[in-house]
């Protein structure tokens, strides 16, 4: 018989009349645990085009589709297997079959009215449903990633060319010879440069729209601040969350009385009252990492008045464990924090970011502009066509009409890897959503660690600049 692991756990994921969230590391079984909401889900649907399943690979999708019809083809031939955990599926593909008759049997048993997919398959209906609303002429065709880089890498040179030919005070030619300064007039650099921003280009979001649409220079640094501040006051409330919950920070008046009692030289440096999530003490969170951290974003393992002027025999309190408890999440956190510039004081460092950004501009057109000569397109541009197309809540599009009245569940493998446009198209779907609807959302992976990391690398991009 086949051990079922977290069985409470797997119950009560399959009410399929809640939301769930699941997060479950490799060889969990969680793939068999959508499989299972699944066959529960069509036991409850009056289409099985009402579910919506999706995952982040081709191969994983025709796993679990293949997996699914197995199970359906064995309940219509009302097989048994004499595992009990098999059987029990082959159950539940009984009660969903029969639901159905005639050709919507025959559909279901041929997979054709199961909507198991990738990402990219599902903004692929979406675009060719709407190819209006999504603005993507209908018949191109998906490149994969190494023709994707070729053509990147063509639209880079030419559109380095086309920028220096152009008038000496024409503002992309000027933002463009500030790049090649940067990179000592190395042209492959450059090149480079330009290539990997296009394929990341979802992840400049606003700040290539700004700029695109002709706005000045106040405008980005102003939208350029408001999505840094979002991101570190994200960073400075899980921060505060932790060090809240940890014996440091329960006991931060005794921390700071022991370095008072020691003359501790990180003294100066460290806040008198626990720091917060307030934006006044990310200068208090700075300091703390230069005597938690060391150079390199790892925790200190010496401690010392010449390891973060620490006490002589820190090593030996038990304060060091305290600090060293605080977890990985705690450093990874500081480490990124320390970095940031006063964002009051940081408008001169913009506009290397706003000279990048405006290159990045002109060679994405040039870009599309080969795209279209040769009928095909990218998956960052068929995610931004089906986001397109679904419109929003406040301007509501024939296609997200369409969706709306057709998805009644939706799940989602390794939610984790999404990517910042992915996410704003699962937001789309929901958007019409009320609680207590009958629809309901299954999430597989950690969405607080999704939005982070695409928050994060939106960032990133910036500080690279």
């Amino acid at each position: 018989m086949t051990k079922v692991p977290d069985l409470e756990e797997r119950k009560k994921a399959l009410d399929i009349s809640s939301h769930f969230h699941v997060e479950s590391p490799a060889g969990a079984g969680k793939t068999g645990l959508i499989i299972e909401r699944i066959l529960r889900l069509l036991s409850g649907v009056s289409n099985p085009s009402e579910i919506l399943a999706m995952t982040f690979t081709r191969k994983a999708a025709a796993e679990m589709k293949g997996r699914i019809l197995e199970i359906l083809r064995a309940a219509a031939e009302n097989e048994k297997t004499g595992d009990e955990y098999t059987d029990s599926l082959i159950e539940k593909g009984k009660k969903a079959i029969s639901r159905y008759s005639g050709l919507r049997r025959e559909m279901l048993l041929s997979g054709a009215d199961l909507q198991i997919t990738t990402i990219h398959g599902f903004c692929l209906r979406v675009c060719t449903r709407a190819p209006l609303e999504s603005g993507l002429e209908p018949g191109l065709v998906l490149v994969d990633e190494r023709e994707q880089e070729r053509l990147q890498e063509i639209a880079a040179r030419e559109v380095i060319n086309d920028l220096l030919s152009r008038p000496q005070n024409d503002p992309a030619r000027s933002a463009l010879e500030s790049r090649l300064l940067m990179h000592n007039m190395d042209v492959k650099a450059l090149i480079a440069e330009i290539s990997s921003l296009l394929a990341k280009r979802d992840q400049l979001g606003d700040l290539l729209s700004v700029l695109g649409t002709g706005e000045d220079s106040d405008q980005f640094l102003e939208k350029f601040q408001e999505n840094i501040t979002e991101i570190i006051r994200m960073q400075l409330r899980r921060l505060e969350e932790i060090i809240t919950e940890s014996e440091i920070g329960k006991r931060w008046d005794d921390f700071i009385d022991y370095l008072s009692e020691h003359d501790a030289k990180c003294l100066e440096n460290v806040p008198r009252e626990c720091p917060s999530a307030h934006w006044k003490d990310l200068s208090h969170w700075q300091r703390l990492s230069d005597i938690f951290l060391t150079n390199n974003g790892k925790i200190r393992r010496s401690w010392g008045p010449r390891h973060g002027g620490l006490p002589a025999g820190f090593s030996k309190t038990t304060w060091k464990s305290a600090i060293m408890n605080l977890g990985d999440e705690f450093v990874e956190y500081l480490n990124e924090i320390r970095r940031y510039p006063d964002l009051e004081k940081f408008a001169d460092e913009v506009e290397a970011v706003e000279d990048l950004i405006l290159v990045v501009w002109a060679a994405l057109k040039m870009y599309r502009k080969i795209c279209r000569s040769k009928g095909v397109i990218d998956y960052v541009d068929l995610e931004l066509g089906a986001l397109k197309a679904l419109g929003s809540v406040e301007s509501v599009t024939d296609s997200l009409l369409f969706w709306d009245r057709s998805i009644k569940h939706i799940l989602i493998d390794e939610f984790q890897d999404t990517s910042s446009t992915e996410y704003r198209i699962i937001q789309r779907l929901l958007g019409g959503w009320e609680s207590g609807d009958g629809r309901t959302l299954f999430l597989v992976g950690d969405p607080k660690q999704s939005i982070y990391r695409f928050r994060k690398a939106d960032v990133s991009i910036f500080y690279k600049a």
